[in-house]
């Protein structure tokens, strides 16, 4: 299973296996769909407002 670290406003947000699930499911299907050089060991995503 993979590990998920979500972190919102800087706490670190306990999540359940639905939700590890989904969240990574969609994340490594998108990085898959790139063409990337080597497979990735771990993605790191960051979501911030834009201002």
């Amino acid at each position: 299973m993979k590990e998920l670290i979500l972190t919102i406003n800087g706490t670190e947000i306990k999540t359940n296996e639905f939700v590890t699930k989904i969240i990574t499911n969609v994340m490594t299907g998108v990085v898959e769909s790139l063409k990337l050089d080597e497979a990735p060991k771990d993605i790191v995503f960051a979501l911030s407002e834009k201002s």
